[in-house]
């Protein structure tokens, strides 16, 4: 198994955050994937959720929240657990977390009821690996949801234009290899898709404009606010040419 990003990728994406963070469910994207979640995952507040690749845990957060389930995270990286440690002290979320690999930990197998991961498979070269890893821990009937990027058509070019190399990080993941993944665990009610909109705030510019991620996001409302009210009425947009995202969903 080879890892497609290495340890300085992380730092750098971390150390500019600023806390407390949550999913901002104001952008259309997040709006699009509330209502999947909500209308998909099975409630229960005796569930217990795990985040695969959990750092900085504003999923942990919104799990927690929406549909009050017993929260668990895992990160490989100490700083990555460190970061979600105070972002859920200041949500005031209660939550245990693992500091460990996915690949050799001492989780229970057969133990949870979600089991989830947002850009974190795409890290690999081996997706149905990572995929059955997740898999493992789940219990009869629970659920896997995993959401990547979306490295194809309009996001590939402008981050192409902006950093290539961090496309070299990403596996590009399709709505049919995401389907194939979950089938070949044979899992059950699979579904997948393309989902979000574009969103100048995914790329990362790199030193092209001599700011970090973080800033450059302050870039999403000028320009998505113009853009996707136009994108929004093409009969693709919700597919591998403007979707920000692809995600699958499925039951053990």
């Amino acid at each position: 198994m080879k890892k497609l990003t290495k340890r300085i990728y992380w730092d750098e994406r971390w150390k500019d955050m600023e806390l407390p963070r949550y999913r901002d469910m104001k952008t259309y994207s997040m709006q699009l994937i509330d209502k999947l979640l909500k209308k998909h995952v099975k409630s229960g507040e005796n569930n217990k959720f795990i985040e695969i690749g959990c750092a900085p845990g504003s999923w942990m957060i919104y799990f927690y929240r929406n549909f009050g389930f017993k929260v668990y995270g895992m990160d490989y990286l100490k700083p990555g657990i460190e970061l979600t440690k105070q972002n859920l002290r200041l949500a005031n979320v209660e939550a245990k977390l693992y500091w460990g690999d996915i690949f050799k930990n001492n989780l229970k197998k057969n133990y949870f009821d979600i089991v989830f991961s947002w850009g974190l498979i795409e890290h690999f070269d081996n997706q149905q690996l990572i995929l059955r890893k997740h898999y493992e821990l789940l219990k009869d009937g629970g659920q896997l949801i995993v959401f990547v990027p979306n490295c194809q058509g309009l996001n590939n070019v402008i981050q192409f234009m902006f950093n290539r190399k961090i496309l070299r990080a990403h596996h590009k993941i399709t709505k049919e290899e995401m389907q194939n993944l979950f089938e070949n665990l044979k899992m059950k009610d699979v579904k997948t898709g393309y989902i979000g909109y574009f969103s100048p705030s995914r790329y990362d510019p790199g030193n092209v404009f001599g700011m970090s991620k973080y800033k450059f996001k302050k870039l999403h409302d000028a320009v998505g606010g113009i853009a996707n009210p136009i994108l929004r009425r093409l009969p693709y947009f919700e597919s591998k040419y403007f979707s920000a995202f692809v995600y699958g969903i499925a039951s053990k």
